[in-house]
């Protein structure tokens, strides 16, 4: 009795939105234009319209990469990717984006900076049953010729 052979797919996702969804620069794109576009058209329905709107979205931007580059260095460890983690380096990040503020006094656009800090802490509790749901540990056991 012959066995067939296991076909193994050489993509980890085959789906197409699979594909899309997982890919770690364009979920990062995507989220950092759900942040600044919603919450500047979500608090004026238009675009720029002075300069404080232009560097509350700044201040997003610039939280939005912060959070990313804690949550990269502490996914290193094991439990890493738990939520609280997730949301505990976001909210680092937007103390000290906020302490920035007022420190430095610069003017900001304070409803386009609360409705981007909720959009943030939502697209990263989001994020994280979707990387959970899809990206998964994947081990192989290699023989050795001993």
């Amino acid at each position: 009795m012959q066995q067939d052979p296991v076909t193994l797919s050489p993509s980890r996702h085959n789906r197409w939105y699979e594909r899309i969804l997982l890919n770690p620069t364009l979920g990062h794109l995507l989220s950092l234009g759900i942040i600044l576009l919603g919450s500047q058209f979500l608090a004026y329905q238009a675009w720029i319209q002075n300069t404080n709107q232009g560097i509350t979205l700044g201040l997003l931007a610039g939280c939005y990469l912060l959070t990313i580059y804690l949550s990269s260095n502490i996914a290193k460890y094991a439990g890493g990717r738990a939520v609280r983690y997730h949301l505990g380096t976001t909210l680092i990040a937007i103390a000290v984006v906020l302490a920035g503020v007022l420190l430095i006094r610069i003017g900001y656009s304070r409803s386009s900076l609360v409705i981007g800090i909720a959009l943030l802490i939502s697209l990263r509790a989001l994020s994280v049953p979707i990387n959970q749901r899809f990206r998964y540990l994947k081990l192989a056991c290699i023989p050795s010729h001993h």
